[in-house]
């Protein structure tokens, strides 16, 4: 099998998609989610949200646009798919609700809305491994408190929330890819929780508290069972942990102090997913639009390639597929752009505001001798 380093090294820009043609005031890319139990990958989703309060659904292969969601009256904070059922979307926004969307039918009206008994708007969201529950992080209300709050998504009920725990902004809430009842967040403090929602108590819920000293800008679930959580910090830091005992398995604290000249970067992006779990890949961006991934495994980080030509501002979100080995990257020239390491057929049916492109050479650079 080919490895995710040849993978990534070997990824050219196959097909861009434009949500704004606007000159001035351009709508930023902000997240990216996707389908991911669909039988053919060919026909999955992926959406992205923009800086004007709008959900925007593409082919996941093709970047063709399927539909737009006029979502929210404010920012979009978080969106995810369904897990058992990939049709339905889900969205956090800070206009204090948090909305599913059913893709079988017109998404002009969310099929649920969820309010928490609070006062403030929402930062993140997640839903669980069964689709039952639905998690969303608060911003700090006007009394200063924080709440992770719980909906049954079945029965549309408020189940309750977790406040004791938090003192800033919940910034990122994630549930365990398997286990329902697990969830991690992550908060403007710098600290990351991970709870186990089978005790009835939050004191007794609180597994394990980590702690970044930056603002925690996101966090996910890795390693073999995804046994381990990562976390991304605003000052371009990287940390892995086991999720069970607390060890540092991983810290990356200055890498834009270990690449220069050519290889110099401005900002981690997010981390590639990869099923060896030894390896620590990172995508990581230039002011000017490039992305640049990196191995980090050893203390020498690895320039694996540079992928220019595609955005001309910052790159905001990524979303690797493992399945069908392509990268696509969200930024703040509102474009989306879809690198590939093979031929990809444009799609004639793509919006007028595809902007289909001829596949351009990555630039290769040389990775650091160890």
């Amino acid at each position: 099998m080919e490895s995710l380093t040849s993978q990534l090294n070997n990824l050219q820009l196959a097909q861009k998609s434009a949500i704004s043609l606007a000159k001035t005031e351009p709508e930023y890319i902000l997240t990216l989610a996707a389908q991911e139990n669909r039988c053919e990958d060919s026909e999955s989703l992926l959406a992205a949200t923009s800086s004007n309060f709008t959900i925007r659904l593409y082919n996941k292969t093709t970047l063709a646009s399927s539909s737009n969601i006029q979502a929210h009256d404010t920012v979009i904070t978080g969106i995810t798919f369904g897990n058992e059922d990939p049709n339905i979307l889900i969205s956090s926004s800070s206009d204090k609700t948090v909305k599913c969307w059913d893709l079988r039918s017109s998404p002009e009206n969310a099929a649920q809305t969820f309010q928490g008994g609070c006062n403030t708007g929402f930062g993140s969201v997640d839903i669980n491994s069964d689709d039952r529950l639905i998690c969303a992080g608060t911003e700090v209300d006007k009394n200063k408190d924080v709440f992770m709050i719980f909906w049954d998504r079945r029965k549309s009920s408020y189940l309750g929330s977790y406040t004791e725990s938090f003192e800033n902004e919940i910034t990122q809430v994630k549930f365990h890819p398997s286990k329902s009842d697990c969830i991690a967040s992550g908060a403007s403090d710098g600290l990351v929780n991970i709870f186990n929602l089978k005790e009835t108590d939050e004191d007794d819920a609180l597994q394990l508290t980590l702690n970044t000293e930056s603002f925690v800008a996101r966090i996910g679930w890795c390693g073999e069972d995804y046994s381990n959580i990562y976390c991304i910090t605003d000052v371009d830091t990287y940390h892995v942990w086991d999720a069970t005992e607390g060890d540092v398995i991983k810290e990356v604290l200055n890498l834009k102090d270990k690449l220069k000249g050519e290889e110099s970067i401005d900002y981690m992006i997010d981390v590639v997913p990869t099923l060896d779990t030894s390896k620590h890949f990172l995508a990581t961006g230039t002011k000017s639009g490039d992305i640049k991934l990196l191995d980090v495994t050893s203390k020498i980080p690895d320039m694996i390639s540079c992928l220019s030509k595609g955005h001309n501002e910052i790159v905001r979100c990524i979303y690797y597929n493992v399945q069908n080995r392509t990268l696509v990257t969200g930024g703040e020239d509102s474009l989306l752009c879809l690198w590939s390491s093979e031929n990809i057929t444009p799609n004639t049916n793509s919006s007028k505001r595809g902007v289909k492109m001829k596949q351009t050479p990555t630039k290769r650079l040389k990775p650091y001798k160890r």
